[in-house]
């Protein structure tokens, strides 16, 4: 009895050490699902306010100057379920706008946005990891 108690302990000690005491590495990055979001090069001159549409509605991502860059990172309920949705560029300043066509995104994505200083050449195309 005394050696069969003996190894019904150790294997409890050796059952303890494999037991983990959190969530997986891989349970834990599904958690929290990686972040989509816009780069925004602007080529045009005057600032603009970027915009995703989604139903027609507008949701304002951010603003980026004149001739530089930024990255505006997208709010998931805008993109979870999949789906679609058009960015708008609103130069300050200007009465110009400009609106892409239909975007399909789904999270861990991202877009690049080139917007020229003739806003209607500019570009966009979807990146994933």
């Amino acid at each position: 009895m005394n050696r069969l108690s003996g190894t019904i302990a150790s294997m409890a000690l050796i059952c303890a050490g494999c037991a983990s005491s959190g969530p997986s590495p891989k349970s834990a990055s599904s958690a929290y699902p990686t972040k989509t979001f816009v780069v925004v090069t602007n080529e045009h001159w005057l600032d603009v306010n970027v915009y995703a549409l989604r139903g027609g509605v507008p949701f304002r991502l951010g603003t980026v100057r004149g001739l530089n860059s930024g990255r505006l990172s997208l709010p998931v309920a805008l993109i979870e379920g999949g789906g679609s949705l058009r960015l708008l560029v609103d130069p300050i300043g200007s009465d110009d706008r400009y609106a892409t066509e239909s975007i399909a995104i789904r999270p861990g994505q991202w877009i690049d946005f080139r917007v020229a200083n003739m806003l209607t050449v500019s570009s966009y195309s979807v990146w994933s990891r």
